[in-house]
């Protein structure tokens, strides 16, 4: 039986009332002799043996405490870094389960409990998001046995729930570009598949239904001409847009009942789209090089929502491509880019698109291309490299995380890690905390144990300056990884070649307070 503070304040009580029973017992008694009234005779021997029998429950659970033993230990995350606001569930338990008494926590994270009956026990340690642990315990008469340091694995794949999208195709192989906000509050995922011929297929999804079903959205403007979908865009007046590679771009102003092409001069793969403040549409795109051999990056604007586009069209370096762009809560422009002849840039635009220029960065040779733009609370500005190996020139193999605390015109370097495969997406959580996907590589473990899926979700609590995992690989997205859709989180789980699904999970889980 497990024994507590409890257990010793009663046995005290016990004593006392046992005490107390026997003098008022004897009172009743020495009544009933003098009235030789037989019932307050009988009241006062029953008195006599319940004050007996408690005295002698108290005596033995007073017993019992000064005999019994002490346990204490220490919460700790060692592989995290950081420790987390909320404490989990500690319990002491019988062998059986039985007896079960919970552990009281402190903020520090010591666990102490006195008068815990000498035995064998099971300590667990249970929460949402953490691995339990299980340890056999061993409590010595008049002892305090010490835990020393329980250390504690954050787990997050527990906030993740699966959904999938594509079925099984044999000599098929399926990947997502993009996933996002689309009509009605619904998630929309826009990709393509190929077969062993490396023949295009655009794909089209929408999340919908209580049971978060994805049905395939058939676009007959795009049948015969897209071969993917790069991109969707839901814009402030309802209207959504979904760009593709080869086909253009196409609208919806019905919830995605009907379609509508749209006619760009110049322009038959959209790349990213943005809307502008009085609700002006800011377009990226080219023509696809099998009709041009060296494709020109158009930026042009419509006012109309897509009738007609901006005559002043700009034209930029041949080969460039935009990636992303972004409005800054200064009112910058900035266009992230990469190149099929040379290094990526940063385009600055203090006119909201008609004029732009290129930022300044410390070595520019090193970015193969920028398809990650974040702004923090603090108004700092993130920029994500993309992978330059396998690439020709000179570009930094790994991924690198840029930093601008100047609005966008020059650009230093925050981190850069050789083992990770471009940056996929960055999030700041309300606590100021740092997330980014990294798309790591797999690696042979050195000690020979084998090969080793890292974790491709970071999590940075001193603002970039050290990072550690947060959550399991996700495989390789194409584009993008990640995306927010009211409140949850969208992550591309590219595992298997043929199979692909998405993560889901509340924005809650990546707004855990951090201290």
């Amino acid at each position: 039986m497990l024994n507590s503070e409890q257990n010793k304040l009663l046995a005290f009580i016990l004593l006392f009332v046992g005490v107390a029973l026997s003098v008022a017992s004897l009172f009743v008694f020495s009544v009933g002799w003098e009235t030789s009234n037989v019932i307050v005779i009988g009241f006062g021997v029953t008195a006599t043996v319940a004050s007996f029998f408690l005295f002698a429950m108290g005596w033995d659970l007073l017993q019992a405490y000064r005999s019994s033993g002490q346990i204490s230990g220490k919460l700790d995350f060692p592989n995290l870094g950081y420790s987390l606001t909320f404490y989990p569930s500690v319990s002491l338990s019988n062998i059986d389960g039985s007896n079960r008494t919970l552990i009281p926590d402190r903020s520090d994270g010591r666990l102490e409990l006195s008068g815990v009956t000498p035995g064998e026990y099971y300590l667990s340690v249970e929460a949402y998001g953490l691995t339990t642990v299980t340890r056999p315990v061993t409590i010595l008469p008049r002892r305090r046995t010490e835990l020393g340091s329980v250390p504690l694995e954050f787990d997050p794949q527990q906030f993740w729930r699966e959904e999938t999208l594509e079925p099984f195709r044999i000599g098929h192989s399926f990947y997502i570009n993009h996933v996002g906000p689309g009509p009605d509050q619904n998630a929309w995922a826009a990709g393509f598949s190929f077969d062993g011929r490396f023949h295009d297929e655009y794909k089209l999804f929408r999340r919908q239904g209580e049971v978060s079903a994805w049905r395939e959205v058939i676009v007959p403007q795009f049948n015969k001409r897209a071969s993917r979908t790069n991109m969707t865009k839901l814009f402030s007046d309802g209207t959504f847009l979904v760009g593709s590679l080869g086909g253009g771009a196409v609208i919806s102003e019905d919830g995605g009942c009907s379609w509508r092409s749209l006619e760009i001069p110049g322009i038959d793969s959209v790349s990213h789209v943005i809307e502008l403040p009085g609700g002006a549409w800011l377009l990226a795109g080219f023509k696809r090089w099998i009709e041009r051999p060296n494709p020109s990056l158009l930026i042009t604007r419509s006012s109309d929502r897509g009738s007609s586009w901006d005559m002043n069209t700009l034209e930029l370096r041949s080969g460039d491509n935009v990636k992303r762009m972004l409005l800054t809560s200064s009112g910058r422009l900035l266009a992230g880019t990469e190149s099929l002849y040379g290094a990526g840039s940063i385009l600055i635009s203090n006119d909201l698109g008609e004029t732009w220029e290129k930022a300044e960065i410390d070595n520019p040779k090193k970015l193969r291309g920028i398809r990650t733009l974040y702004e923090l609370r603090n108004g700092d500005l993130l920029a994500g490299n993309e992978d330059g190996r396998n690439w020709r020139g000179d570009f930094y193999r790994g991924g690198q995380i840029l930093v601008s605390r100047d609005g966008g015109l020059s650009w230093h370097e925050l981190v850069e890690h050789g083992g990770w495969q471009g940056i996929k997406g960055i999030y700041e959580n309300t606590d100021g905390a740092l997330f980014v996907w990294a798309d790591l590589e797999g690696y042979i473990d050195p000690d020979g144990s084998g090969y080793v899926i890292p974790e491709d979700l970071l999590l940075s609590s001193d603002r970039g300056k050290t990072w550690h995992p947060f959550s399991r690989t996700f495989g390789r997205g194409f584009e993008e990884t990640y995306g927010v859709v009211e409140n949850e989180v969208f992550v591309v789980s590219d595992e298997g070649s043929s199979s692909k699904s998405l993560l889901v999970t509340s924005i809650d889980t990546l707004d855990l307070r951090l201290r």
